[in-house]
């Protein structure tokens, strides 16, 4: 199991560890754009999320993650993999030093 952050999806337990650097360069430009529309932003949560746990559960489809994220627990799952994959802001009071860090690949430790 690789280390990450807790996300409860339904009512099981998951651990989101990092993106990798594939998931991460694949989602990037959609990730540059997150938070201007609220309906693509709903995809890309799914994707981000389902990249982050088929690393721990490979078996874990698309699928469930999309019926499991609810309005209520996107945005901590988004915060979850954002934040072990070192992408969020310091104090996530914003997402717009998220949004530029994901978009230049910028690391939280960098910024500092």
């Amino acid at each position: 199991m690789i280390p990450g952050r807790e996300i409860i999806l339904g009512q099981k337990c998951y651990i989101a560890p990092p993106l990798t650097l594939g998931s991460l360069e694949r989602l990037q430009d959609r990730l540059g754009h997150f938070g201007q529309n609220p309906v693509e932003d709903a995809g890309l949560v799914i994707d981000v999320v389902h990249a982050a746990l088929i690393r721990n559960y490979p078996e874990l489809t698309r699928e469930t993650i999309s019926e499991t994220l609810d309005v209520s627990n996107m945005m901590s799952a988004m915060e979850a993999v954002m934040g072990v994959s070192m992408l969020e802001s310091k104090d996530s009071s914003t997402d717009t030093d998220l949004k530029a860090k994901a978009k230049t690949g910028e690391s939280e430790a960098e910024s500092r």
